[in-house]
């Protein structure tokens, strides 16, 4: 026992060490550059708390009601890369353990599993460069599963041990737990208002006990969603987007159904075929299985596809959208697999399918690593000639060689166009007048 949370402890520490690693190398980029200025003023840079909450006020006024994660993000830039990467890379590793404790929850520590759930992660979600190592992003999606995921953990945890305690500190902490959780992403609010809501149903139909806590917590994320939704900055940039896109009101249907589905195809359904196959097994031929368990997996796969059924309603869908939704499809496919009993041949194909996805997860780890590297060696030789033609005299800067690197970094190139808006944001960040890009080719 002593040697297998040893064994299971090293493996967090190697987890945090290849994350922290990859953070070091990706830059900052894009909003990253944005958001080191207090939003609404004339790119005023931030340099403390108090301009971080002006900021946010700002924004969620002007453009967005997701003022948790950006204050974070803000703060993060604020303490700089040096601090940011090692906490970005502990957030990392407590995503991934939240996953695991709700699949495992109960169980002696499976090592195995914490693997499976690594490597399905890091090989089956697609935006995960971009989603764990670009700050901005990471705090949206990475930083945000994290957070609704620890709330939920209660919940489910609750359901399925029925440990009754409640106190007036507890309801204010779940009240104000509650709030940050509704507050910090739109469609995942939705996905946990469902979850929790059929819990509480589920445990009144069973005339069950229900704790003062989980209504105050449901109240907070209602409220925090309230927040969110309801931000003046909302219809700020829902009007700028339409007046960007110009679209008729058919033709945006049109456009936000097509994107839906074209997400769902790509990055939800294969993950929902193998959460589908998982659990035809488990209620076949699995009877030892405690039906909470299945019914708490079932719905955490249902909030997933809510979290999806809501963006629908999204004027723009990315692809870094759906990282929320797949966490709670991946944290389904935990449950079951935490808790199918290894025997026979079984226990053959499993040790064979943790060997297959080990080596795939090395290999494109070397080359993460590998480009990563060769990005971040030409950000830093740009930064040098920044230099160099300041130095100058020289405000007014043009690359020549582009960077290309495939879209699942997240990674965009600057364009030709100094107007364009990253290019603008590029020379507010590194106080020139002006940058573009141009190919010798």
């Amino acid at each position: 026992m002593k040697l297998r949370n040893l064994s299971f402890y090293i493996i967090l520490i190697i987890i945090f060490s290849l994350i922290y690693n990859l953070n070091l190398l990706y830059p900052l980029f894009a909003d990253d550059w944005e958001y080191s200025f207090i939003y609404g003023t004339n790119h005023s840079r931030v340099t403390n708390i108090s301009d971080i909450f002006l900021s946010q006020y700002n924004h969620y006024i002007g453009w967005g009601g997701r003022t948790i994660v950006h204050i974070i993000a803000q703060f993060l830039l604020l303490i700089g890369t040096k601090w940011s990467d090692i906490v970005n890379s502990i957030i990392f590793v407590l995503y991934l353990l939240t996953i695991y404790k709700i699949s495992n929850l109960n169980k002696k520590h499976n090592t195995s599993l914490l693997l499976f759930l690594l490597f399905a992660i890091c090989l089956l979600v697609k935006p995960i460069m971009s989603c764990a190592l670009w700050l901005t992003v990471s705090c949206n999606y990475l930083w945000g599963s994290l957070i609704i995921l620890l709330f939920i953990y209660k919940y489910y945890e609750y359901y399925q041990n029925e440990e009754y305690s409640d106190n007036i500190i507890k309801c204010l902490l779940f009240f104000i737990f509650g709030v940050i959780s509704g507050w910090t992403n739109e469609n995942m609010f939705f996905a946990q208002c469902f979850i929790i809501s059929s819990i509480i149903w589920l445990l009144k139909k069973q005339n069950k006990k229900i704790p003062k806590w989980f209504i105050f917590g449901f109240v907070g994320l209602l409220i925090g969603g309230g927040f969110l939704l309801l931000a003046p900055g909302n219809y700020e940039r829902a009007k700028y987007l339409d007046n960007l896109y110009q679209y008729t009101f058919f033709e945006k249907i049109k456009a936000q159904l097509y994107s839906a589905q074209k997400r769902y195809v790509n990055q939800i359904l294969p993950l929902s075929l193998i959460y589908a196959v998982l659990l035809w097994y488990s209620k076949k031929y699995i009877n030892k299985i405690n039906p909470k368990i299945i019914t708490g997996s079932i719905l955490l796969f249902i909030s997933g596809q809510v979290a999806w059924l809501f963006m629908i309603a999204s004027p723009t869908f990315p692809s870094r959208a759906t990282f929320g939704i797949v966490t709670l499809i991946i944290t389904a496919i935990g449950i079951l697999c935490a808790n199918i009993k290894l025997e026979g041949k079984l226990k053959i194909i499993h040790s064979l399918l943790i060997l297959i996805l080990f080596v795939s997860f090395l290999i494109k780890y070397y080359i993460d690593v590998r480009n990563l590297h060769i990005l971040n060696t030409q950000i830093k030789e740009r930064e040098v000639i920044i230099e160099q033609e300041k130095q100058k005299g020289n405000r007014n800067i043009i690359f020549h060689d582009k960077i290309t690197l495939p879209k699942r970094y997240g990674f965009e190139e600057l364009s030709d166009n100094p107007d364009y808006w990253l290019n603008r944001g590029y020379s507010y960040f590194y106080d020139i007048d002006s940058v573009k890009v141009l190919s010798d080719k």
